[in-house]
């Protein structure tokens, strides 16, 4: 077995060799990566077929699941290259488009989904003089869960927090100069409909954002050619005499039609490869 250091030092070689080839080879490894996937991952491959069928119809689903594959695996690639992205050669494929500046002004929640390259957002992040707390759901294998925080560190979060180690610790973080990152579209909660078909957003943007008083604004990056382009929402706040119940449910609804939005634009670019409505199969 393959101990922490040794898949350090292997990553760190990888990163580097990645960081060497010009963009365009990079994108073209991505999508050679994703073509081997796409036959050797059976079963996720089987789960994104039906999660894009139930989405979209039968006509373009494969097609759609195919690509998802190719994009994923180009984030990976991307995601690998951790060390090097603050580098201005590497560092120019990167815009943020209609930046808040509300964002760098005041400590805001940022809210997204797992579409685009949402790994790379801190590397910009900094140059606007946000800091960040990100809070991320760990990753079972316990090497593999080390080497992505260590990548994630990398690439510019000042924080980062397990979900439990956040939870436990809520106010303290809340307390702080901080702005909070949220990947929050998969997972328990409230119950919607999502691209037709019913699953559950989180409810804890919502709250943590009552909570707090802070700024919500949603943010979504999509690849586009050989730029990442990062995109926001207008910022939410709470409006006057606002009970929680009614900031919530606006909050939920307007993120979910926003990201729905999202999904719509750049299909191929949204993570298919999870199970998204495992009580939904007969669909």
């Amino acid at each position: 077995m393959v101990s922490k250091r040794n898949l350090l030092m292997l990553i760190k070689i990888l990163s580097y060799l990645l960081s060497c080839l010009p963009r365009k080879a990079l994108l073209a490894l991505g999508r050679l990566v994703g073509c081997i996937a796409w036959y050797g991952l059976s079963k996720r491959r089987a789960i994104t077929i039906k999660n894009t069928r139930m989405a979209f119809g039968k006509d373009d689903s494969a097609r759609i699941a195919y690509q998802s594959f190719q994009h994923f695996s180009t984030c990976f690639l991307e995601f690998i290259m951790a060390p090097y992205w603050h580098q201005s050669r590497h560092k120019r494929w990167l815009r943020f488009i209609d930046f808040p500046d509300i964002l760098s002004q005041q400590p805001s929640i940022l809210i997204s989904g797992h579409i685009g390259q949402w790994e790379l957002f801190p590397v910009l992040a900094l140059e606007h003089g946000i800091s960040l707390v990100s809070i991320y759901q760990r990753v079972k294998h316990e090497r593999v869960n080390q080497v992505c925080l260590e990548l994630r560190r990398m690439l510019g979060s000042d924080c980062l927090l397990e979900k439990d180690e956040f939870t436990r610790g809520i106010q303290g973080y809340l307390d702080q100069h901080n702005s909070l990152v949220l990947l929050s579209d998969q997972g328990r909660g409230s119950p919607r409909q999502f691209m037709g078909q019913p699953t559950c957003f989180p409810r804890s943007m919502a709250h943590l954002a009552y909570r707090s008083k802070r700024v919500v604004v949603f943010a979504a990056s999509s690849r586009n050619g050989s730029y990442i382009d990062f995109t926001f929402s207008k910022p939410i706040s709470i409006r006057d005499n606002e009970s929680k119940p009614a900031f919530q449910e606006r909050l939920l609804t307007t993120y979910v039609q926003w990201l729905e939005g999202c999904v719509k634009r750049y299909p191929e670019q949204y993570f298919w490869l999870h199970d998204l409505w495992k009580k939904n199969h007969s669909a």
